[in-house]
């Protein structure tokens, strides 16, 4: 809404929907990855942890990191569930006041850091499952950041991990996301794909 405030519900437990594999090694937390589309192949081990809900949860957290008006690009490769974590992400990323550009093409990671890059995004998320089997997904995510690693306008584009998630987590489950902000805006692009390959294209010897 024009206030800012979260777009869909909020669950009374908002730790059941945030992927419970969200750390690695021993408390480190290096990406966003759980299981986010049915599998009955895995059996008894089939258990959907990443649900659009939780990403949405997860996209205040990130977002309230960094002020009023930044701007955040968020992308998605091919998977099944990457539609509707996207859509969630986009829409928690502006309940909290950022401005958000996305497109319904599936992107390559390669192609999203580009355009991060060259348009210099302060927050850049992009859904993708890695290498991952094709029921897992998850977030890579780039911001801004100066010398000690906290979100500024001027900072160097770096990887968002370890005690930055550790501290997104904590907001997710305290739910202290930010919530006086103004609805921020969403821009759809067409073509970046194409704008991508011709970027190689161009750099390549003629």
């Amino acid at each position: 809404d024009e206030e800012g405030e979260p777009v869909g519900p909020i669950p009374d437990d908002p730790s059941t929907v945030v992927l419970p594999d969200v750390l690695f090694g021993g408390g480190f937390a290096y990406d966003i990855r759980g299981q986010a589309s049915d599998a009955p192949e895995l059996g008894t081990r089939n258990n959907v942890t990443l649900t659009p809900e939780g990403a949405g949860l997860i996209a205040r957290a990130l977002g309230s990191r960094h002020w009023v008006g930044a701007r955040a690009l968020v992308t998605q490769d091919h998977r099944e569930a990457g539609p509707a974590l996207r859509r969630e992400v986009v829409e928690g990323l502006r309940a909290i006041g950022l401005n958000v550009d996305t497109t319904d093409e599936f992107m390559p990671t390669g192609a999203t850091s580009r355009k991060a890059l060259a348009d210099g995004y302060d927050l850049t998320i992009q859904i993708s499952g890695s290498h991952n089997p094709w029921y897992a997904n998850g977030m890579k995510i780039t911001e801004k950041q100066n010398a000690a690693g906290e979100p500024d306008p001027d900072g160097i584009p770096s990887a968002v991990f370890g005690k930055a998630l550790l501290d997104v987590q904590r907001v997710v489950e305290t739910q202290s996301w930010r919530r006086d902000a103004p609805m921020g805006t969403l821009t759809v692009f067409d073509g970046l794909v194409d704008e991508y390959i011709n970027a190689l294209d161009a750099a390549l010897p003629q």
